[in-house]
């Protein structure tokens, strides 16, 4: 019985970081590339960044992280190709996020470049 009730908490908790998450996204997809986005870019990685507690199992865990790296990459990547005030804060932590997860920084900046370079001259 009481095994059920932990997993029935861990479903909750599951449930409500699931969406927070897309009130997130929902809300960057919006105001993402707002001059004043800052703080809610900060907030989002500081919630992508603490939700790292999960207790799934060796396996599941490791893939549940992978994907989780990818997500927060991926959303690093947007951020820094936004055009608001305090991007250079954003792409601190994303050089530091790189370091902790033992990426090369060097090959995401030239991604970064590319991207940044491809989105410069599809505006103008």
């Amino acid at each position: 019985m009481e095994g059920s009730e932990d997993m029935d908490e861990e479903e909750k908790r599951t449930k409500r970081q699931e969406t927070i998450q897309k009130a997130y996204e929902f809300s960057l997809r919006r105001v993402g590339q707002s001059l004043h986005a800052f703080p809610l870019w900060n907030d989002f990685f500081d919630f992508l960044e603490a939700d790292d507690d999960f207790s799934i199992g060796m396996m599941n865990e490791q893939y549940v992280r992978s994907g989780r790296v990818i997500k927060t990459r991926k959303w690093y990547q947007v951020a820094i190709a936004s055009p608001f005030l305090g991007v250079e804060k954003i792409w601190n932590r994303y050089t530091q996020f790189e370091k902790d997860e033992g990426g090369n920084v060097r090959i995401f900046v030239v991604v970064v470049v590319v991207v940044l370079d491809f989105t410069h001259s599809s505006i103008t």
